[in-house]
C-alpha cells in the first residue's frame, strides 16, 4: 500500500456535461468536458477563452476616476509639469512603474520615478518621499500599485502643491484618500466588471486610456507583472498575460531578454517561466537591495545598457536561493529544538513561531511558505534586531485557517501587524515573542482543534494512460497562460502497472516510474522531491497516478511525460531486494517529516553468530540505527508491532512456515522488503569439513578462535563457516568453552549431525533460501501475497 500525500477530489466531468459536441468540434473532448467544469459551459465561452484578443479587453473610461485621471495628465503633459510616478519594490510595482514612464514619456512628459526602500521605508507612500518629490518640482504624484492605504501622506502631497492621482488594486479601506483621482476597481461605486488586475493591470488600463495603440512593450509589461502577483490568470487578465507573453516571444525587451540569457534560458515564454524565473529576480532586487536596480532593466533601450543591471539581479537572485535555504534548514533546527523540549513527535504542533537574529528579514515569507509545504502547520519566521530590540517577520497558513484573523486575535504582542487570510506580516518588541508563541499556537489550535486539513489535489481531468497522446498534450497547450484562476489540470491517469522505479539526481531525491495502461502503452513519468517513493513503490504494483502531461525532449526526439503529483496504491507491496541488499543499510524512513520510527521494522530469523565480532555482511550491516526498530525471531509477545507497516526481512527463514508465522505476527503490514540473505553469503559446509575439522579439534585438545579459524582456512572454509561448524559441536557435547574464546574438546563418543538443531536448521535454511533465491520477481511477490492471503483467510 502507499497512502496518497492528499485528499483527492473530484471535479472532473464527462463530455456529455458539457456543450454539444457537433457545436464545439474542434475542441478535444477532454478539454472540452474540462472548461465545462470551469465554467465555461458555452461554445462562445469556450472560444472566448481559447482565443484571447485585444478587443476582449473592457472600456478603460469605464473605470471610476479614469476620466479625471486622463485630463489631469493630459493638461500637466501640455503644460510641461513634472510628473513623479511613486511606485513599490515588488515585481507588480516594479513593472507598473516602468509601464507608466514609458507611457508618460511616449506623450512627451518630464518624468521622475520614486520606488521605497524596503528596509529603510518599507511599503507605501511616505512623508519625507513626499517632500523630497516637492523639492525636486514636482507638481503632479501619480501612484502605481499602491497608494490606495495612504490618506495622510496623500493629503501631505496636496498640502504641498501637488495634483495627485492614484491607482491601485489592493482592498480600500473605508476612507479613501482625497486625491484628485482614483483609479482602483474595487473602490465603491466602480462600475467596471473585472475586479481582479494587478497594479501593473490598472497602470495599463490608464496606459490604454493615453494612448490610441498600446506598444508592445507595455503589454509586456503588463503580462510580467500580473502573472508574477500570482493574479487570477481569467477574464482580462488572461488577455494581458496572452497577448504580453506572445509579444516576448516576438520581440522581447531588451532587459528582458538580458535576464534570460543570464539564467541561460532559452524559451519560449510562457507563465511558468515568467512565475518561476523573471518574477523571483524582479522580486529579488526589493527583497536584498533596492528595486530600482529592477527598474532600470526594465526600462533600458538596448541589451548592452541592460546586461549590467541583469547580471546584478542574477547574483542577488541567487543569493536569495541561499539564504532562504539558510533560513529554512535553520528554522527547522530551531523547530525540532522545540519538539524535543515539548516532549511532542516532530512535525505536530498546532503552529509555530521561530525566530533569529540572522536571517534576512526580505526572504522569511518564501521560507516560511516553504516550510508550511513541508509540514502542513502554520509558520511564523521572525527577524530579530538586536539594535533596535524589534522583531520582523512573516507568517504563512494552511487552508480552512484565517490567518489574518489568528494574529489579529494575539494583537496585544504586536507592535502592527497586516495581512489575509493565508499570508501576514507583523513586527513585535522581541521580549514578547515567547508570549506571542504560546498565543498564536493556542489560537491556532482552537481554531482548528483536529489538527491541518490533509492537503487536497482537485482532479479535473480522468484519462486514462492508453488514451494519452500528442493531440491531448497539443490540445492543453491552448489553455495556456496558466496560473491562479487557470491553474494547469492534474489529470487521473487510472490504475497502471508500475513497471520500473529508478531514483534520478544527485541524492537520489527524485523519482522516474515506466507506467503501463491496460492495453499496452508505456509511459514514463517523473516525481521531484519525492526520496520516498523510491523505498515506498515497488515494480510491478497497480498504482493509482495524479499528474500533469508533459514533452520530454532529449537527442532530438519528444517524448510523452507525465509529471507526477500524488501516488495511490491499494494492496500490499512486496519489494525485491535480494540482489540490492545494501538498500537495507542505506534505509531512511519516508520523508514525509513525521519522525515516526515505529512504522519500520528489521527482522532477522537468524541468532547471533558465536564469533567475537560479526562478519561483513553479517545483520548488523544491515541495521542503520535511528532509521526503524530490529529484532531476531522470534519476537517476544510483549514486543508492540501493531504500527508496523514497513517490514525488512533481512535474511532467509528455516521455513515457509516460519516465514508465514512472522507476517501473521505483524498485522498492519503495508508493504514487505524482501532482502533474504544468505548467512554471511555461504553455504552449509560440507560433511567432509566436518570432518576434517573435528580430527583437528581432537588432536588438538584446546584451541583459540584465531586458531581454529586457521585451521578452517586451510580446509577452505570461511571464517563464518568455521564458526558455524564450532556452534554445531558444542551442541552435539564436543566442544566446551572454557574461557572467553578458548575451547576444550570433549571425547563424548559418536553422534550425527543431524542430532544437532542448528546443522538441521541451517540445512532447511540453505533449502529454503535456494527455492526463494531461485524466483522471478513476480514470482516472489506473488508467494509472498498468498502467505498474506493464508494471513487474512486464518
Amino acid at each position: 500500500m502507499l497512502r496518497a500525500r492528499t485528499r483527492w477530489l473530484r471535479r472532473f466531468s464527462t463530455a456529455a456535461d458539457g456543450p454539444t459536441a457537433s457545436s464545439t468540434a474542434a475542441i478535444h473532448p477532454v478539454i472540452r468536458s474540462l472548461l465545462a467544469a470551469r465554467g465555461l459551459d458555452t461554445p462562445e465561452k469556450m472560444a472566448a477563452f481559447l482565443h484571447p484578443s485585444r478587443e476582449q479587453l473592457g472600456d478603460p473610461f469605464d473605470l471610476k476616476g479614469m476620466a479625471e485621471a486622463v485630463a489631469l495628465l493630459q493638461e500637466a503633459v501640455r503644460e510641461g509639469r513634472r510628473i513623479a510616478v511613486y511606485g513599490d519594490y515588488d515585481a507588480d510595482g516594479v513593472t507598473s512603474t516602468a509601464l507608466m514612464v514609458r507611457t508618460l514619456r511616449w506623450l512627451g512628459a518630464d518624468v521622475d520615478v520614486y520606488i521605497p526602500d524596503r528596509f529603510r521605508e518599507g511599503y507605501g507612500l511616505h512623508p519625507e518621499a513626499i517632500r523630497q518629490l516637492a523639492a525636486r518640482g514636482v507638481e503632479l504624484l501619480l501612484t502605481v500599485d499602491t497608494g490606495i492605504s495612504h490618506r495622510d501622506a496623500v493629503a501631505l502631497a496636496r498640502q504641498l502643491g501637488m495634483t495627485v492621482i492614484v491607482t491601485d488594486h489592493h482592498e480600500p479601506p473605508p476612507e479613501l484618500p482625497e486625491a484628485d483621482a482614483v483609479i482602483n476597481p474595487k473602490q465603491p461605486g466602480c462600475p467596471y466588471p473585472f475586479k481582479e488586475l494587478a497594479g501593473v493591470g490598472v497602470a495599463f488600463k490608464l496606459a490604454q486610456a493615453l494612448l490610441q495603440d498600446v506598444p508592445s512593450e507595455l503589454w509586456q509589461l503588463a503580462a510580467v507583472g500580473t502573472i508574477s502577483d500570482l493574479m487570477p490568470l481569467v477574464e482580462e487578465n488572461r488577455v494581458l498575460a496572452a497577448i504580453g507573453l506572445a509579444e516576448m516571444n516576438c520581440r522581447p525587451l531588451p532587459g528582458l531578454r538580458a535576464l534570460a540569457q543570464q539564467a541561460r534560458f532559452r524559451g519560449p515564454w510562457d507563465s511558468e517561466a515568467v512565475g518561476f524565473l523573471l518574477g523571483p529576480r524582479l522580486n529579488a532586487a526589493g527583497r536584498l537591495a533596492h528595486a530600482m536596480g529592477a527598474y532600470r532593466l526594465l526600462m533600458a533601450e538596448d541589451e548592452a545598457a541592460a546586461s549590467e543591471d541583469a547580471a546584478w539581479l542574477e547574483q542577488l537572485n541567487r543569493r536569495r536561493q541561499q539564504l532562504v535555504d539558510e533560513v529554512t534548514e535553520a528554522a527547522q533546527r530551531q523547530m525540532a529544538q522545540q519538539d524535543a523540549q515539548s516532549g511532542r513527535p516532530p512535525g505536530t504542533a498546532a503552529a509555530y513561531v521561530l525566530a533569529d537574529s540572522g536571517w534576512h528579514e526580505g526572504v522569511l515569507g518564501i521560507a516560511a511558505a516553504r516550510l508550511v509545504e513541508t509540514y502542513h502547520r502554520p509558520f511564523v519566521l521572525l527577524s530579530v534586531d538586536e539594535a533596535t530590540g524589534l522583531a520582523k517577520g512573516s507568517a504563512r497558513g494552511v487552508p480552512g485557517l484565517d490567518l489574518y484573523a489568528a494574529v489579529a486575535a494575539c494583537r496585544q504582542w504586536l507592535e502592527k501587524f497586516g495581512g489575509h487570510p493565508q499570508a501576514a506580516g507583523m513586527t513585535m518588541a522581541a521580549c514578547c515573542i515567547e508570549p506571542f508563541r504560546e498565543a498564536f499556537a493556542a489560537e491556532v489550535a482552537a481554531r482548528l482543534p483536529l489538527g491541518p486539513p490533509q492537503p487536497s489535489t482537485a482532479v479535473e481531468v480522468h484519462c486514462p494512460l492508453d488514451a494519452v497522446d500528442f493531440s491531448l498534450w497539443e490540445a492543453l497547450q491552448r489553455l495556456e497562460p496558466y496560473g491562479i484562476g487557470n491553474p494547469k489540470p492534474i489529470i487521473y491517469f487510472g490504475a497502471v502497472d508500475i513497471e520500473q522505479v529508478t531514483s534520478l539526481g544527485k541524492e537520489q531525491q527524485h523519482v522516474k516510474l515506466v507506467l503501463r495502461g491496460q492495453r499496452g502503452r508505456v509511459v514514463e513519468a517523473v516525481g521531484f522531491q519525492c526520496r520516498d517513493w523510491v523505498e515506498r513503490i515497488a515494480p510491478g504494483s497497480k498504482g493509482h497516478i495524479l499528474g500533469q502531461l508533459g514533452i520530454n525532449e532529449w537527442g532530438g526526439t519528444r517524448r510523452l511525460q507525465i509529471l507526477l503529483h500524488d501516488v495511490a496504491i491499494f494492496h500490499r507491496q512486496v519489494f525485491d531486494w535480494r540482489r540490492t541488499p545494501e538498500k537495507a543499510a542505506q534505509w531512511r524512513t519516508a520523508s514525509d517529516g513525521d519522525g515516526h520510527e515505529e512504522s519500520v521494522f528489521f527482522l532477522s530469523f537468524s541468532s547471533s553468530p558465536i564469533t567475537p565480532a560479526p562478519p561483513t555482511g553479517s545483520i548488523a550491516y544491515f541495521h542503520a540505527p535511528g532509521s526503524g526498530r530490529f529484532g531476531c525471531w522470534p519476537l517476544s509477545p510483549e514486543e508492540p508491532v501493531e504500527t508496523v507497516t514497513d517490514l525488512v526481512l533481512l535474511d532467509v527463514p528455516v521455513s515457509e512456515q516460519q516465514l508465514s508465522a512472522a507476517l501473521q505476527r505483524f498485522p498492519a503490514i503495508e508493504r514487505v522488503y524482501c532482502v533474504f540473505q544468505q548467512a554471511n553469503g555461504l553455504g552449509v559446509p560440507q560433511r567432509q569439513h566436518f570432518a576434517m575439522l573435528f580430527r583437528w579439534m581432537r588432536q588438538e585438545g584446546r584451541f583459540d578462535w584465531i586458531r581454529a579459524e586457521q585451521a578452517g582456512a586451510r580446509f577452505g572454509l570461511a571464517a563464518g563457516q568455521t564458526a558455524f561448524v564450532l556452534r554445531v559441536f558444542r551442541e552435539l557435547g564436543f566442544l566446551e568453552v572454557i574461557s572467553g574464546h578458548a575451547y576444550e574438546w570433549r571425547d563424548v563418543g559418536r553422534s550425527r549431525l543431524e542430532n544437532s538443531m542448528s546443522y538441521l536448521e541451517a540445512v532447511e535454511r540453505q533449502k529454503m533460501g535456494q527455492f526463494l533465491h531461485g524466483l522471478t520477481i513476480r514470482q516472489l511477490q506473488q508467494y509472498i501475497f498468498n502467505l498474506m492471503e493464508t494471513k487474512q483467510g486464518g
